[in-house]
């Protein structure tokens, strides 16, 4: 077990020093200042699963179809809609010229429900067949 301890210099409210234990053990493969960093970093995946879970579909994550097959198209619908909602974030903060992580995700669920009446009406469009 290798402990490394570090302190996050400039950030406002934080702990004034951090205890990482590890079993990664050589300093030459995984220097511990990366470490710290990436350490950091891991809690954006976690945040990812509650987008998904919580945040996007309004409460807990539920399926509602019955089939194995239906449940599984229902989860990839799920995630296809994370993964826009995450490139418009994307989008918007180049623009902005600030880093994504910086806008909220749940800000962006209401933003796009609240606009999503006016695009989401269409009438479909005639196909050869219907000719």
């Amino acid at each position: 077990m290798r402990v490394i301890d570090y302190r996050l210099e400039g950030i406002a409210d934080a702990e004034p020093l951090y205890r990482l234990v590890t079993t990664l053990l050589d300093p030459a493969v995984a220097p511990a200042t990366e470490l710290a960093a990436l350490y950091h970093e891991r809690w954006e995946c976690e945040g990812t699963f509650a987008e998904f879970k919580v945040s996007l579909p309004g409460q807990r994550l539920m399926l509602r179809s019955r089939r194995a097959d239906l449940a599984e198209q229902e989860l990839y619908g799920f995630l296809l809609v994370h993964l826009a909602l995450r490139q418009l974030i994307h989008a918007a903060s180049r623009k902005a010229g600030c880093d994504p992580d910086t806008l909220s995700f749940l800000h962006t669920v209401r933003i796009v429900r609240r606009h999503l009446p006016f695009y989401a009406a269409f009438s479909p469009s005639a196909t050869a067949s219907d000719a």
